[in-house]
């Protein structure tokens, strides 16, 4: 099933931003930043549980002179 922009911004799957451009059959995003999972987590029938200590920020590289993750 494709959801239009509107429909997703209406239904609150993803918060707009400065960055975010609606598009026909969707939203192109941004990312802000990137995190690595070093650890578990608990999901139980009503909730997830995640350990803050668990993600460790991923720093940018420079190739061909513009910062990206790698």
């Amino acid at each position: 099933m494709l959801l239009t922009s509107k429909e997703i911004l209406e239904r609150g799957i993803v918060i707009p931003s400065e960055y975010s451009k609606p598009t026909q059959v969707g939203v192109d995003l941004s990312v802000c930043k990137v995190e690595r999972i070093l650890g578990g987590s608990v999901v139980y029938k009503d909730k997830t549980i995640l350990d803050p200590l668990n993600f460790m920020e991923v720093d940018t590289v420079k190739i061909d002179g513009k910062e990206c993750w790698r």
